[in-house]
Formats: C-alpha cells, sequence, structure tokens
C-alpha cells in the first residue's frame, strides 16, 4: 500500500514517530514535512504549502495519514486525490493543553482548539497516542459546543469517537536498552533527582522547584540533573539556588548524552499538569529510574499493572513519597526491578499500525 505521511511540524517527537513509521512498517510511506518551528503558522497555513507538494505527485496514494498540526478540512478542499481517505493522528490537541497565564489572547488560544475539533470531524479516521488523551479531548470539545450560542452540533462528538482508534507512539527502545548494557553507571554517595521535561508551564517548574526547597530544607542529601533547559536566566536562577546540589543543568547536546544523564538519575518527580502521553517518562523508567507521577494524567497506561506506590494525589503525598526514596536510595535497585512497564519498541506498536492500514481497505 502506498501511504502519504503529512507531518507539518517535522521535529522532536513528531519527527521521531514519522521516521519510525517509515522505517517499520511494511507499507511504503512517501513522506512530505515542513520543518519542525512556529507551531500556529503550522496549523494554519501548513494544509496550502503540503497540498501544492501531494499535487505534484502522479502516484495516487491508497491513504494519506496527517498529523494532528493541520488545518484538515482546507487540506483535504485543496488536494487532487479527493477520494482518497484521510486518517488524523492526534499527537495533542489545543483544546485541552493549559492556557499559561501569560497569553495575550485567550480567545486564540481556544480557536486552535476548534480547528482541532473539526479537522477530527472531517477526517475519515482518527488515531489518538492514549486512551486518555481521546477522553479529554471528547470531554472538552463537549464543554466548548455547549457554550455556542445555538446549533451546538453535540452529536458531531460521538461521530468522531465512532471513527477513533488508540495507538501509541512508538519509541526506539532497542537504542535504549543497548545505551544501558554498554554504559555501566557510576556510583554515587546519594541519589540524584532527574527533570528531564520541556521547562514550560504545562510541565509546571514552580511545584518541582517546590518540592526540592523543601526536600533540602529537611536536611535530605540529593543531587539534581535538570536538561531541557535553554535560558540562561533560568540556568542562572538554579545555579544560585542549587549550587551545591545541581550535577547538570542545561541542554543535552546528543541523545546519547540524554541518555547518559538519565543513567546517572535514579527518581524522576513528575510534576506535569499535562500530558497526552510522556514520552520522557517512559525514557527514564526504560533507564531505571523510579519515577513519581500524578495519578489524574495518562501514566497509568504505560504500566500492564500500575503500583500503587509510584502515584501521588496531592503535594504532600509527593514530598513523602520523594522523602521516602531519598530515605531509602540503597533499595532503589529492588523497588524499579520488574516494573510491569509496557514494551512501546517500534518492532511491536507497528503491528498495530499496519494492523489498522490493513483493515481500511
Amino acid at each position: 500500500m502506498l501511504i502519504y505521511l503529512v507531518e507539518p511540524y517535522y521535529t522532536g517527537s513528531h519527527k521521531d514517530w514519522a521516521q519510525g513509521l517509515i522505517d517499520n512498517s511494511k507499507h511504503e510511506i512517501l513522506l512530505f514535512q515542513m520543518p519542525g518551528r512556529f507551531w500556529k503558522w503550522r496549523m494554519q497555513g501548513s494544509a496550502v504549502t503540503i497540498a501544492e507538494q501531494i499535487n505534484a505527485e502522479k502516484r495516487k496514494p491508497e491513504l494519506i495519514l496527517c498529523s494532528g498540526m493541520i488545518d484538515l478540512a482546507c487540506f483535504r478542499s485543496l488536494i487532487k486525490f479527493k477520494d482518497v481517505k484521510i486518517t488524523l493522528y492526534m499527537h495533542e490537541n489545543q483544546l485541552t493543553y493549559p492556557i499559561s497565564q501569560y497569553s495575550k489572547d485567550v480567545y486564540q488560544e481556544v480557536a486552535y482548539g476548534y480547528l482541532n475539533y473539526k479537522s477530527c470531524l472531517c477526517a475519515d479516521f482518527v488515531i489518538f497516542n492514549s486512551q486518555y488523551h481521546q477522553e479529554k479531548f471528547l470531554e472538552a470539545c463537549q464543554i466548548l459546543l455547549q457554550k455556542m450560542p445555538d446549533h451546538k452540533n453535540l452529536k458531531s462528538i460521538e461521530t468522531i469517537r465512532s471513527k477513533s482508534s488508540i495507538i501509541p507512539v512508538g519509541m526506539n527502545k532497542n537504542r535504549i536498552d543497548d545505551f544501558r548494557k554498554n554504559n555501566p553507571i557510576t556510583s554515587q554517595d546519594y541519589p540524584t533527582l532527574l527533570w528531564n521535561h520541556r521547562w514550560e508551564h504545562d510541565k509546571n517548574p514552580e511545584l518541582f522547584l517546590r518540592l526540592v526547597r523543601d526536600l533540602a530544607i529537611k536536611g535530605l542529601e540529593f543531587g539534581l540533573n535538570i536538561t531541557n533547559v535553554s535560558s540562561p536566566k533560568v540556568i542562572g536562577q538554579l545555579q544560585v539556588e542549587f549550587g551545591q546540589y545541581i550535577r547538570f543543568v542545561g541542554y543535552c547536546n546528543s541523545y546519547d548524552e540524554y541518555l547518559a544523564l538519565i543513567l546517572q538519575s535514579d527518581i524522576l518527580p513528575v510534576t506535569s499538569n499535562h500530558d497526552f502521553f510522556g514520552i520522557s517518562v517512559l525514557e527514564a523508567m526504560y533507564l531505571d529510574c523510579i519515577p513519581l507521577l500524578p495519578k489524574h494524567l495518562c501514566y497509568q497506561e504505560h504500566f500492564t499493572q500500575p503500583k500503587e506506590e509510584l502515584f501521588y494525589d496531592s503535594y504532600d503525598e509527593l514530598f513523602q513519597k520523594t522523602t521516602s526514596l531519598l530515605s531509602s536510595h540503597n533499595q532503589t535497585d529492588s523497588q524499579i526491578e520488574g516494573l510491569p512497564i509496557k514494551d512501546y519498541n517500534w518492532k511491536h506498536v507497528i503491528t498495530q499500525y499496519d494492523k489498522f492500514l490493513d483493515n481500511i481497505n
């Protein structure tokens, strides 16, 4: 089967997802992409640019698979292959993405969420990367449409649900496993806390900083590995306040450097307000870093059998569980051993994609 894969935001996890499909699927996949920057402009304008690219192709695809970073209604109206079915893959959505307190135009932010809703509605099929994502998005669509003055089109929510599937993001777990085998862990006198997420409001770095301050006040010994922080101002602030604890702060120059940083970390306190899937959490768990996870987000889906001790409902519970792990550092190996983590390796996940694609025609 010839599949046109459309990824208007070709960077990071979007790029890894697209390349993973190309490298692992039994189908022939032709990629149409744009650089991963200016996300708002990509959602609005990529439909025109990529439609032009596709219309220059002579071969007719049997399916078009689009990332959610596109105005699908506009795209569909512009391509010449009018009868080809289109599947939309939802990495994220803007309806449930937390709006920053610094946002200057809340209406504009909601408008991008409504664009996501319309794209799902006009797709033939929709794939979400987690059950949590699907449910939260459809709930948010319901709330949004209820606010409309008339012709609320509430039945459209079930229309989207009826054509939706859940297929997770694939990961190059083999590379992570090989790195762990070939790189020994350096012994440390006391454990290290890890931050390996974007330093942005939806990941709630303020709560992480509160936790670190409270642990320091309690007199506990620990180190800090903080990556994905590219702002010199933030780095400077961290070094001033937590200099004696920091083992690494900044941005890793390569994926191997990033994996090495995780390998030298012990505990991952996740303070996120929001996560559709959580690749950074899985990367840490695959390298035997013990996670502490907010119970209300997507992370329970990553386990075949979630362990209660890895989840928290409140800050007090997060603080208590982090304190306990720091105090029992010598037992961390036995605590992480045998965690029932799902295997999202591409060699397993690709069977779900290929089965889905086979059933379309």
